[in-house]
């Protein structure tokens, strides 16, 4: 009887261990890109990374690099994220979705892709052309 329940109880321990790492791999994008987007808002690169593809993690770096020649770059403001949807095609999520920036909704999107069960922000446009736009729009 006490192998019953040692047996019991090493599977409920296994089950509850493969249910905490699979919630993560099962969390939808829209709930990744909200946290990625909020960990690079607070400038925490290195954890935003392990929501990011390898694309994402070089323009991380650069946006990083930036931030740390230009204080300003980076607010302790934290982005506004509305109307956010997502459209899954297999391993990619292509989501809209829309912020507020000095009083006006500006419309944006972003991909995310699927590797190993995880969905991952995939970002392949150039810092200094996002540097770019950002200077033009102001």
């Amino acid at each position: 009887m006490k192998s019953f329940y040692l047996i019991l109880l090493s599977t409920l321990l296994l089950g509850a261990g493969c249910k905490s790492d699979s919630k993560e791999s099962q969390a939808e994008p829209q709930s990744i890109f909200v946290k990625w987007q909020k960990l690079v808002d607070a400038g925490d690169f290195a954890k935003a990374k392990a929501l990011s593809t390898p694309s994402t993690i070089q323009w991380l770096e650069e946006i990083a690099e930036i931030d740390a020649d230009d204080s300003t770059f980076i607010s302790n403001e934290f982005t506004q994220i509305q109307n956010l949807s997502c459209t899954i095609d297999g391993d990619t999520a292509s989501c809209s979705y829309q912020i507020i920036e000095e009083g006006e909704k500006l419309s944006n999107s972003i991909q995310l892709v699927k590797v190993k069960g995880k969905w991952l922000v995939d970002i392949h446009d150039d810092p200094e052309e996002l540097m770019d736009d950002f200077f033009n729009y102001q």
